[in-house]
């Protein structure tokens, strides 16, 4: 099945025609895709990886690929391990504290987007068009801007930080003799400390070492 062209044009998918039209968009993208993932998803590493090939396909491909995962999911070290080495092949990850809905834009000329309306089974509205696909694509946008990027390289979160962050807090140290011990400046230690609390979802650095541990980090 060929994904529905740029023509404007606002179809409601369900079921297998929905499946077939996301993989078509996916495989027929030919500059960018940018992809949110919303709270409300369950996220399963083994899940993630099965779709490895084909993400990393539409990379080799020169695809420039953006996604917005949220805190909720990257929480996981397993599968924030499995969005660090997404990044390091050349994808664009971020984490954000809440994504609200599932969101797809193809060369900003296609989208998708939950329909919430009434009816059986899950359904999504696939969206042609550049006019129509700006407001989503600004809403994209507007989400990166928000977010955390995830990877060595970008200086973002990533498994290791997330560990050796939680150590330096669990020094009870200052922040100056902790900055020291692990080699940072002052401003990056609080910036990291300020990085993992969001990913974990506190604004507390007592709670941090409880929901470290519930979460598997420590």
């Amino acid at each position: 099945m060929t994904a529905p062209t740029a023509k404007p044009a606002v179809l409601t998918l369900r079921g297998a025609e929905l499946l077939e039209a996301l993989g078509a968009l996916v495989s027929e993208t030919k500059y960018e895709i940018l992809s949110a993932l919303p709270d409300q998803m369950s996220f399963d590493v083994t899940a993630l990886r099965s779709n490895w090939d084909g993400d990393i396909a539409s990379l080799e491909r020169g695809v420039d690929t953006r996604w917005i995962y949220p805190a909720k999911a990257a929480r996981d070290p397993e599968i924030l391990e499995y969005l660090t080495q997404f990044a390091a092949r050349g994808a664009k990850v971020r984490v954000l504290a809440s994504v609200p809905n599932r969101i797809l834009v193809s060369d900003r000329v296609r989208a998708v987007v939950p329909d919430t309306g009434e009816g059986p089974g899950p359904k999504a509205l696939f969206i042609t068009g550049r006019p129509l696909v700006r407001a989503i694509y600004t809403q994209f946008v507007e989400m990166w801007r928000a977010s955390m990027p995830v990877g060595f390289s970008t200086g973002g979160l990533d498994v290791d930080l997330v560990r050796d962050t939680l150590s330096a807090l669990q020094t009870g140290l200052t922040d100056d003799a902790a900055a020291r011990q692990f080699g940072w400046s002052v401003r990056t230690y609080r910036r990291r400390i300020a990085a993992v609390l969001s990913l974990l979802g506190t604004t507390s650095r007592f709670e941090a070492g409880a929901l470290a541990r519930t979460q598997g980090w420590i």
